[in-house]
């Protein structure tokens, strides 16, 4: 019997973990802040002042992926997401300035995966349910083309929650604060750290 009692009493907070509600679904939004750091650079052995090499960032906005959320006590739940998002810019030559010879444009692009894992608290409120999130977040990044996006950062969001039906809809502002890229090729451009984005989540049980 006693053996019987400690058994229950080891597996209920097992079970209890498992039976924590969770929802998963998409999300997607758009970046609100560019992709990259502009420049205007002297090409290495130009004697010409007038000859330039041209780095801007030409960002596409849309971000899209999906999200899994595992409930909590205390209005607690954790999130992580995994987010797909492009990021651009284009390299232009310039040559003399009255007026300017444009030569060669090359579009160029970095993928990148957004991979959030945020502890979020809702309030609860009759309609909806406002919430703020926070956790660390990672990036995985490929088809650099003269980038080296870091790879973790933080992340920050605030939003609300409302039910349609079996549904979620959660819209919300997420400020990403990522660190500082390394080792970035050759007329390369780097990232900026500080990102905004708007994104809203459609989830279910």
């Amino acid at each position: 019997m006693i053996r019987r009692s400690i058994f229950v009493c080891l597996l209920m907070p097992v079970l209890s973990a498992y039976a924590q509600p969770f929802s998963f679904g998409l999300m997607g939004g758009a970046g609100l802040t560019q992709d990259f750091q502009n420049y205007n650079l002297l090409p290495v052995g130009a004697t010409n002042e007038n000859i330039l090499i041209l780095g801007s960032s030409t960002p596409e906005r849309w971000i899209g992926g999906a999200t899994i959320e595992a409930r909590l006590p205390l209005h607690l739940s954790v999130e992580a997401d995994g987010l797909y998002h492009s990021l651009c810019f284009k390299l232009t030559a310039q040559f003399g300035q009255t007026p300017p010879d444009w030569g060669s444009v090359f579009a160029q692009h970095a993928i990148t995966w957004e991979l959030p894992v945020l502890l979020k608290y809702r309030l609860q409120l009759p309609l909806v349910k406002p919430f703020i999130d926070a956790g660390p977040a990672f990036r995985y990044s490929y088809s650099l083309s003269h980038t080296n996006p870091s790879n973790h950062g933080f992340a920050v969001g605030l939003g609300i929650e409302a039910h349609l039906w079996k549904l979620k809809i959660a819209p919300q502002f997420r400020y990403l604060r990522w660190a500082r890229d390394q080792n970035v090729p050759m007329f390369g451009l780097t990232t900026v750290t500080d990102q905004v984005e708007f994104l809203t989540a459609i989830t279910f049980p």
